[in-house]
């Protein structure tokens, strides 16, 4: 399992459901919510990070971010 350092140094397990509920929210922000598409990029998220063993959470921000702006959702 995938372990996330949080930007207090703390280290918890990975759990797309953060993921999905954060893009949920900045897609709602901007009249454009789509669980599918939220879902899409949490699993993409998972899959790239699988086989590390620690990811720092500006990492994955700075992907979920890097994919909301590529598919403009």
């Amino acid at each position: 399992m995938v372990r996330v350092i949080k930007r207090d140094g703390k280290c918890v397990d990975f759990d797309p459901a953060r993921i999905i509920n954060a893009v949920l929210k900045a897609q709602q922000a901007v009249d454009k919510s789509s669980y599918n598409s939220a879902f899409k990029i949490a699993s993409t998220i998972l899959e790239k990070y699988k086989d590390a063993e620690t990811v720092e959470i500006r990492d994955i921000q700075r992907d979920v971010e890097s994919m909301l702006l590529a598919n403009d959702t």
